[in-house]
């Protein structure tokens, strides 16, 4: 398993930390620049977001909160639910496929490819893809998408 090599500066100590990369995640944020240790601190999605005035902090959090041990729960049915709904489920079975990223066949799903496209794969003649939400699931935790439910219309 490869290695990520972390540095964490704090108060002018360093310390050196091995994280195993595919558990690690980068955290972006910038900190008021107003002197003294009462700078507001905000979180932002990558580097190089701060704006004048502050300056930019960086480090690996050894532990994210999403994309690990997601999407297991099982396909099933629950509530009625709009097609192509996104749903976030804590139980072993969801209300609806899990959104894994799996292609299905445009014939058998012809409503649900009339709101999705091959936005997210396939070809689009005969097949597409769903979106594949695991790496952005809250851990433990199963983003399934509706694929029998209420066409949704447009007002």
């Amino acid at each position: 398993m490869k290695k990520l090599l972390g540095v964490i500066v704090l108060v002018s100590v360093v310390f050196i930390v091995s994280i195993p990369q595919t558990f690690a995640q980068m955290i972006y944020a910038c900190i008021d620049d107003k002197g003294g240790d009462k700078g507001d601190m905000r979180f932002v999605p990558g580097p190089g977001m701060c704006k004048k005035g502050e300056f930019e902090i960086s480090w690996i959090d050894p532990e994210p909160k999403f994309g690990k041990d997601t999407n297991w729960a099982a396909a099933g049915q629950g509530r009625e639910c709009t097609l192509g709904e996104i749903i976030l489920t804590a139980g072993s079975v969801a209300n609806g496929v899990p959104a894994n990223g799996q292609v299905l066949q445009i014939i058998q799903n012809q409503a649900l490819f009339a709101l999705l496209g091959n936005k997210y794969g396939g070809d689009g003649i005969n097949n597409f893809a769903l979106p594949d939400l695991r790496g952005v699931a809250p851990n433990g935790l199963t983003y399934s998408i509706c694929v029998s439910g209420i066409f949704p219309i447009r007002e």
